[in-house]
C-alpha cells in the first residue's frame, strides 16, 4: 500500500523470490547498487561491507512507488556527495 492508501502497482524494486539470501545479495541488490560491497578490513576496526547506498537507483524507485519522497538530510546534497558511480563500483 501507498502512503496515501492507494494500491502500490510498481513492484520493480523488489528482488525476485528465487535463491537464497546469499544469492539475492549477490545477484541482485549488489548488481542494482543497493549496497556496497567493499571489503571487510579487521584492522580498522569498522565493517561496512554491505552498506545501503541511499543514491541507487532502486531505493528511490521504492519510495517512489511506495508514495513516500526522499529527501536528503540536512546540510547533504542527494546523493551525500557522491555520484552513483562512485559509490556503486560495477
Amino acid at each position: 500500500m501507498k502512503m496515501d492508501g492507494a494500491r502500490a502497482t510498481d513492484f520493480s524494486w523488489k528482488c525476485p523470490d528465487e535463491g537464497s539470501s546469499w544469492e539475492k545479495f549477490h545477484q541482485f541488490y549488489i548488481k542494482s547498487c543497493l549496497f556496497n560491497s567493499k571489503r571487510i578490513d579487521v584492522s580498522a576496526q569498522k565493517i561496512k561491507f554491505g552498506a545501503l547506498i541511499y543514491i541507487s537507483e532502486l531505493y528511490h524507485n521504492k519510495y517512489k512507488a511506495l508514495g513516500i519522497e526522499v529527501v536528503p538530510k540536512e546540510g547533504k546534497k542527494s546523493g551525500m556527495g557522491k555520484s552513483i558511480q562512485a559509490a556503486c563500483k560495477k
